[in-house]
């Protein structure tokens, strides 16, 4: 089950550290201009991390999490250089964190 560790000739079992990781990214945009060879997007985004995080140390443990939040505008430009070949870059300034 775990690793065992000795106190005053006592066995006790030390769980495992153990980590969660929940992200959520979620963004919108709108194309401006009509070119068929370069197409530009602007909009915007929202993102969430929580990654909460248990510590066990023989027979004792800590619970801790960490937590970021953020919102952002930002441009993304695609250039179609062929019929399967397109280059793309993208550009977001953080609003809220």
């Amino acid at each position: 089950m775990g690793m065992f560790a000795s106190l005053s000739d006592s066995i006790a079992t030390a769980y495992p550290h153990s980590f969660t990781f929940v992200g959520l990214d979620y963004g919108w945009g709108k194309r401006i201009g009509n070119n068929q060879t370069v197409q530009s997007i602007v909009g915007g985004s929202f993102n969430a991390d929580v990654q909460p995080a248990y510590y066990n140390y023989g027979l004792f443990g800590f619970f801790g999490y960490y937590a970021t939040f953020g919102a952002g505008i930002g441009y993304k430009g695609i250039y179609q250089v062929a019929e399967r070949h397109q280059v793309t870059g993208q550009i977001e300034i953080p609003v809220a964190s």
